[in-house]
């Protein structure tokens, strides 16, 4: 890789829109690399890593126009229900590629408890989702917008075109933590108990919970489970 001179570009922070310009890299087999993207964790978004967890965090407890008005009102930073959308998809689909790769450990494990007990759980509850009917209405809205402002799809490959069959669906939890909760590991997914028993697994060597030295799990009777 040979220095090929610098570049500037713009980065939405918590600071607000930030210009800086980095050094260039680059070669014919790897084409360019910015060494400083990857350092501010920038590479594949020109949203800083403060924003995109604040989005994250917000959207958790909030609809995006309620994220997009609180980012505003409180930062100064505008970024469209869509844009904001767009983030929080994309992190999550990131935090559940680098679970299934084992990338992510264990919030805590066996050792981690005073009493060498483990308690294990799993329970279903419903979450809003987007349903068909909303979706449809979002995309002639976007198409609207696409077209007088004249710009492409910002679609990501992947990402499902159809909407949900209603407003809710069951997500399915299963948590691993100690007697006293002073440790906690949760996974959650929307597949059926045989995704969820598969997640469970995996989840257990994690925390190793063969090394307890005792283990219960609470739950209800739902079939499921």
């Amino acid at each position: 890789m040979r220095h090929r001179g610098s570049k500037k570009t713009t980065v939405a922070t918590m600071n607000g829109i930030v210009a800086i310009e980095r050094r260039v890299y680059g070669s014919k087999a790897r084409g360019w690399v910015y060494p400083c993207d990857l350092w501010l964790g920038i590479a594949l978004s020109r949203i800083s890593v403060g924003i995109r967890q604040w989005c994250c965090l917000e959207a958790l407890d909030s609809s995006m126009a309620t994220v997009a008005r609180s980012m505003e009102s409180l930062s100064g930073i505008r970024l469209s229900e869509e844009r904001i959308r767009i983030i929080v998809e994309s992190e999550g689909t990131r935090v559940a590629s680098s679970r299934n790769t084992g990338q992510v450990g264990a919030s805590f494990t066996a050792d981690a408890c005073a009493d060498g007990v483990m308690v294990s759980g799993s329970d279903g509850v419903l979450v809003p989702v987007v349903p068909e009917t909303q979706k449809a209405k979002r995309r002639q809205t976007e198409a609207k917008k696409r077209a007088q402002e004249g710009r492409h799809s910002s679609r990501s490959p992947g990402r499902p075109r159809r909407g949900a069959d209603g407003a809710y669906k069951e997500a399915k939890i299963v948590a691993f933590y100690d007697q006293a909760k002073t440790g906690m590991h949760v996974a959650a997914t929307m597949g059926n108990h045989e995704v969820l028993g598969r997640i469970m697994r995996r989840e257990a060597r994690k925390v190793k919970l063969a090394d307890a030295s005792f283990s219960y799990a609470v739950a209800d009777g739902a079939r499921w489970i």
